[in-house]
């Protein structure tokens, strides 16, 4: 097999059935010069069974043996893919089937950009679409409060490959690698987003406040670690304030029964023609028919 334009690289971990329906996206892609690499982080319901159920040579399956987490399991998939660009992909989420090729065409128009991500489209976990956020095209704007988020979305992400081995991951880091990624990478880098929703993510329903308490403790860790190496004291104080205020706010909105209110914050709400669209993506991503192994 040849080498192909765009690898696409998934780790997962106990994501089941999903995992399905998220190479079924990969298949429904408009643009077919391919591989998906996909790497099992110590998974340990049936995930490894069904990727190695699916029979393509497009489709590479490797096994940790172990849960390495998240970063290390990308570092090493970006290591094994082949092709001149790299797409992410989260393992319970799904790419629109003209994902690739409108990022693959923004890269190849402007030189300049390095990372180029979509906007999203969130289903709920009986995949209805609910609502879309629509991102900035413009790198000043999507950097434009780095100690507060990034306005593209990680897992959409394509880059050409040189950008990952300009910027691994930093394995250390158990949660919130995407955002130490962003941190360290943008003011060497130039970000772009394709202004379409075109990429399904999930909306987590084990969404709770444990989760997002510890989600609000390392950023701010990684935040001092960043501005600690230049002695950023100022900004060190700034940012931990920020992520106090954040997570005293989500306490109140959990406590006041607000869940579903702090969900939403995420997103725009669907016109009835956007849900349609959105309604009818998903069908035919879920009807996809896979080439699986005769057992």
């Amino acid at each position: 097999m040849d080498s192909p334009v765009i690898s696409i690289i998934c780790a997962f971990y106990n994501t089941g059935p999903k995992l399905l329906d998220m190479i079924k996206s990969i298949y429904s892609q408009t643009f077919s010069d391919w591989e998906l690499i996909l790497l099992n982080d110590g998974s340990t319901d049936d995930s490894l069974q069904i990727a190695k159920s699916v029979n393509d040579v497009k489709i590479h399956v490797y096994d940790n043996g172990c849960n390495l987490g998240r970063a290390a399991s990308r570092n090493q998939l970006v290591k094994l893919a082949k092709g001149q660009y790299i797409a992410l992909m989260d393992a319970d989420d799904m790419s629109a089937t003209t994902r690739l090729q409108k990022q693959y065409e923004l890269l190849q128009s402007n030189l300049q950009l390095d990372v180029v991500g979509t906007g999203i489209c969130y289903p709920n976990n009986s995949d209805i679409p609910v609502g879309q956020w629509i991102p900035s095209i413009k790198h000043d704007v999507i950097c434009a409060n780095p100690e507060r988020t990034f306005g593209i979305c990680h897992g959409s992400i394509m880059a050409r490959k040189e950008w990952f081995g300009l910027f691994p991951y930093n394995s250390k880091i158990k949660l919130a690698e995407d955002y130490d990624l962003f941190l360290s990478a943008y003011k060497q880098s130039k970000f772009g987003n394709v202004p379409e929703p075109l990429y399904y993510y999930r909306l987590d329903p084990s969404y709770n406040l444990k989760k997002q308490l510890h989600s609000r403790y390392c950023v701010a860790k990684v935040l001092f670690y960043h501005y600690r190496k230049n002695e950023q004291w100022n900004k060190i104080i700034t940012c931990w304030l920020v992520q106090f205020v954040k997570a005293l706010i989500t306490v109140v909105m959990f406590v006041l029964g607000q869940r579903s209110k702090l969900m939403s914050k995420r997103y725009n709400k669907l016109t009835e023609e956007q849900f349609i669209l959105h309604k009818r993506e998903i069908q035919k991503i879920k009807e996809t028919q896979l080439p699986l192994k005769v057992i």
